[in-house]
């Protein structure tokens, strides 16, 4: 059990708020998986390809690594060094912002009782993950040392639940499909936990939590539980905020640039 303290917040009846949206750009691309940075770059991975994109659709660089297989993930949130996760290499691959290797592709193999379940990385020269071997959360610098630790999170996960992990704003986000949206401290203490069980994609900003699923946007102030709902304005988009009164959708095939003015009643 988790002997710590876990806020669970009982949310407020979202309403629609925002509407008139409008298309600004759409690329035509296959897409795996999708992000944006602090910077307003767009990241897209489709099979074992990472592209990076500015606003106005323009492809900057790519990279493809084939000797390495197909990353399960990347991590954009530091865009001078976006990690790349390769699980059939058990390997972590840093880009610049060019998408040049910083460094050679980290093995994690050296690493004992540890198999990562799902990886993000971290603000201070380490990663996040969740350790398959005892459903623990860890934080591992680039030596492989492991600095901290959660406690077991058998309560939440199992071997086969489907993750998303993300450190922001000195908080790391666990999204777990079915479930909800579980936040922890930067000791890898949980803190809180946010209902939300149809949520496809988490994002923190300035203590905002937005979640994203296949019908709407909701925001989450985490500090009080207030929560509004954004109007999605197509059903099989993923929308999330791209940046001030912008927010990007994208689906299987393409991603747009969505513009909005807020209605005042």
């Amino acid at each position: 059990m988790l002997n710590t303290l876990l806020l669970a917040f009982t949310l407020c009846q979202p309403s629609d708020s925002l509407a008139n949206f409008s298309i600004s750009n759409s690329v035509e691309i296959e897409i795996d998986q999708l992000q944006t940075d602090v910077l307003n770059n767009i990241y897209v991975l489709t099979g074992n390809t990472l592209r990076k994109y500015s606003t106005e659709g323009k492809e900057i660089c790519h990279y493809t690594n084939n000797q390495l297989g197909f990353p399960a993930s990347f991590d954009c949130t530091d865009p001078l060094s976006i990690q790349l996760f390769y699980p059939d290499q058990n390997k972590l691959v840093y880009l610049d912002r060019t998408f040049s290797p910083i460094t050679e592709p980290l093995s994690l193999d050296a690493l004992s009782s540890t198999s990562p379940m799902v990886v993000c990385n971290s603000s201070r020269e380490s990663f996040w993950i969740i350790n398959k071997q005892n459903l623990t959360l860890q934080c591992i610098n680039r030596n492989l040392q492991i600095l901290l630790q959660s406690q077991p999170l058998t309560d939440i996960i199992r071997n086969n639940s489907q993750c998303k992990l993300l450190e922001s704003e000195n908080q790391i986000v666990l999204l777990v499909k079915g479930k909800g949206i579980y936040l922890f401290n930067r000791f890898a203490a949980l803190d809180r936990f946010f209902p939300e069980p149809k949520a496809e994609i988490a994002t923190l900003r300035q203590n905002t939590l937005y979640v994203s699923t296949r019908s709407s946007l909701e925001e989450i102030n985490i500090l009080t539980g207030k929560k509004r709902s954004i109007c999605n304005p197509q059903s099989q988009l993923f929308v999330f905020p791209l940046s001030n009164k912008s927010f990007i959708g994208f689906s299987q095939k393409k991603f747009s640039i969505l513009l909005f003015h807020e209605t005042k009643e």
